[in-house]
C-alpha cells in the first residue's frame, strides 16, 4: 500500500518522498496534476484564494450581470475619456450619471445635491415652477390646497424685506377666512362670525347709526379734548334783538316770542347778551323823579300759557341823588338751562320792575334774547 499525504489548500493526495514505489508515485502525481491542479479555480478547497495584490485588472471587468454586494464604498478615479451609457463616474469633484440616451446628468454640485428640477408629482398632483411662479395643482389646471405655518411675502427684488402672514398664536378649532370680492368704491372691511369678509359700506358714506349699536359709545370711550366745537353740527338757535322799554310792574311779555325745534337729546340754553357790534349794551331801571329810590327788575322765562320755566332778578339797588336817577347792569348776567322733549317749542321773556316811589321804566339797550340747543 502506498504511503500518502494530503495538501492543506487543494487537498491533493500526494506520495511520500522516499517511501512510495515508482508505480504508486506516478499514479498519485498524475491524479493530483490532471484532476485537481488543472481544474482548480481558487474557490474554497481549490487553492489559495487570490488577494487584491495578486490581481492586475488592466481592462474593463465584466461581472456578467451579477450584483456587487457588501461594498463598503466606491472610490472613483480619474474621469473616463468616454464614459459609457448607464455609467456612474466622477468629473472634477462632482458625481455624474450617463443615461441610456447618452445624456450626462450631474448629480452633485459644490457639495450639494444638484436638484435643478423643482417639479414634484404624486399621482395627478404636481408642484412646479412655471415662469418663476410655483404652481401647485391637484390635477391638470385644478389648483390644490397648501398646508403651511406662516407665509413670508416679499417683493420680487434682491434683498427684499418680508411681511409674515401668520395665524393667531392659539386657535381652539379650525376655521376659515373667506376674502371678499372687490367693492365698487373704497369701503370698510367687515368680518362675520363664520369668517366671511365683506366690504359693503363705502368709506364716503361714513359710519352711520345703523353701524353702531345703541349705547355702545359712552363717556369712557371719548378721550379728553377729543371732540371740539368744530366737529359738532351747528346748534339750533333762535334770537331776537331788544331795544325796548317797559313800565309794567307785573310780568308782561317784552317783545316777540322765540321758537326753536329741539332734538330732545340736548339741553337748551337761554340767555340775554349784548348785540353784536354794539358800542354800549345795558339793562337799566329809570326813575323819572330826582332823588334816591330803591329799584328792582325781574325777568321771567315761560312757554305758551305762561308756564314759568324760571324767574330771575337781574337788577336791585338804590339810585343815587344829585341827578343820578337810574341803576344799570350789563346784559350778560342771565343764563338758564332747561331740558325739553323733541319738537317745536316757543318761549316768551316777560319783565316787571318796581321803585320805592314814582313810576319805573325797565329799559333794554342793544340787547339780544336768545335760545340755543347745546
Amino acid at each position: 500500500m502506498a504511503n500518502t499525504t494530503v495538501s492543506p489548500n487543494m487537498l491533493l493526495t500526494l506520495p511520500v518522498v522516499g517511501q512510495d514505489p515508482g508505480p504508486d508515485w506516478a499514479t498519485l502525481l498524475y491524479n493530483a496534476l490532471n484532476n485537481a491542479v488543472d481544474a482548480h479555480n481558487h474557490s474554497g478547497g481549490q487553492g489559495v484564494q487570490i488577494q487584491p495584490t495578486g490581481l492586475n485588472i488592466n481592462a474593463a471587468l465584466n461581472i456578467q450581470q451579477n450584483n456587487l454586494y457588501n461594498v463598503g464604498s466606491v472610490i472613483f478615479g480619474t474621469t473616463p475619456a468616454s464614459p459609457a451609457n448607464t455609467s456612474v463616474y466622477v468629473s472634477g469633484v462632482d458625481l455624474y450619471y450617463k443615461d441610456g440616451n447618452g445624456n450626462a446628468v450631474q448629480l452633485t454640485a459644490s457639495g450639494s445635491v444638484n436638484a435643478t428640477s423643482s417639479g414634484i408629482a404624486s399621482g395627478t398632483a404636481t408642484a412646479s415652477f412655471v415662469s418663476s411662479t410655483l404652481v401647485v395643482n391637484a390635477a391638470a389646471n385644478t389648483p390644490a390646497n397648501i398646508q403651511v405655518a406662516s407665509v413670508l411675502l416679499g417683493n420680487n427684488s434682491a434683498g427684499t424685506h418680508y411681511l409674515t402672514l401668520a395665524p393667531p398664536a392659539a386657535m381652539a378649532a379650525n376655521y376659515g377666512l373667506v376674502l371678499p370680492g372687490l367693492p365698487m368704491a373704497t369701503s370698510f372691511m367687515q368680518l362675520d362670525t363664520s369668517g366671511n369678509m365683506s366690504a359693503t359700506v363705502p368709506v364716503a358714506q361714513g359710519i352711520t347709526a345703523s353701524n353702531i349699536a345703541n349705547g355702545t359709545i359712552t363717556g369712557t370711550q371719548i378721550g379728553t379734548n377729543a371732540i371740539f366745537p368744530s366737529n359738532l353740527p351747528a346748534s339750533n338757535v333762535a334770537e331776537e334783538n331788544y331795544n325796548v322799554a317797559s313800565t309794567a310792574t307785573s310780568f308782561t311779555p317784552l317783545g316777540g316770542s322765540l321758537t326753536i325745534t329741539a332734538s330732545g337729546s340736548r339741553p337748551l340754553l337761554f340767555y340775554i347778551q349784548p348785540a353784536a357790534g354794539s358800542s354800549l349794551a345795558e339793562i337799566t331801571i329809570f326813575q323819572s323823579g330826582v332823588g334816591s329810590v330803591f329799584c328792582t327788575g325781574d325777568v321771567q322765562l315761560s312757554e305758551p300759557g305762561f308756564i314759568t320755566i324760571a324767574t330771575s332778578r337781574i337788577l336791585s339797588g338804590t339810585t343815587g341823588g344829585s341827578g343820578q336817577n337810574n341803576i344799570a347792569t350789563t346784559p350778560n348776567i342771565f343764563w338758564i338751562l332747561d331740558t325739553v322733549t323733541a319738537g317745536s317749542h316757543t318761549y316768551t321773556l316777560s319783565v316787571r320792575s318796581s321803585v320805592s316811589s314814582g313810576t319805573p321804566t325797565f329799559q333794554f339797550n342793544n340787547c339780544v334774547f336768545g335760545v340755543r340747543e347745546l
